[in-house]
């Protein structure tokens, strides 16, 4: 009978322990191809960073799928070592994608991302809003 109550004392501490650190960092980052550029979405507060890291004349982007929403993309056209913080107001409890990608500008939202310029193994990073 101890032994049990043992166990069953450890089951429920190792599942709250568990949860606990999940729900800490929510937070999920992914760089592009070659580390070129990287894309940050903090569910918290519903921000989104984007961040071009190298000078090679590209932009980042940040492809954003929202669950049951749409689907975004921001990019960050300033300058190599700067980060774009997009502010966001996303509906709650939805499953979303995070993908970073390299581009150039053409004028057009999706027109000049080079879309093989993803993480081939990662491809993306998730999480909840």
């Amino acid at each position: 009978m101890r032994a049990t109550t043992i166990a069953a004392a450890v089951l429920l501490v190792g599942g709250i322990t568990a949860s606990t650190a999940q729900a800490d960092d929510p937070a999920v980052s992914i760089y592009t191809a070659s580390q070129l550029g990287k894309a940050k979405f903090e569910p918290y507060g519903e921000h989104l960073y984007i961040s071009d890291l190298v000078a090679d004349g590209k932009s980042t982007v940040a492809r954003l799928v929202v669950q049951g929403d749409t689907t975004y993309y921001y990019w960050n056209r300033t300058s190599a070592g700067s980060t774009r913080h997009v502010d966001m107001s996303l509906p709650e409890d939805r499953h979303v994608a995070l993908v970073a990608y390299t581009g150039v500008w053409d004028g057009t939202v999706t027109g000049g991302i080079h879309w093989d310029s993803y993480d081939h193994m990662l491809e993306h990073v998730s999480t909840f809003s």
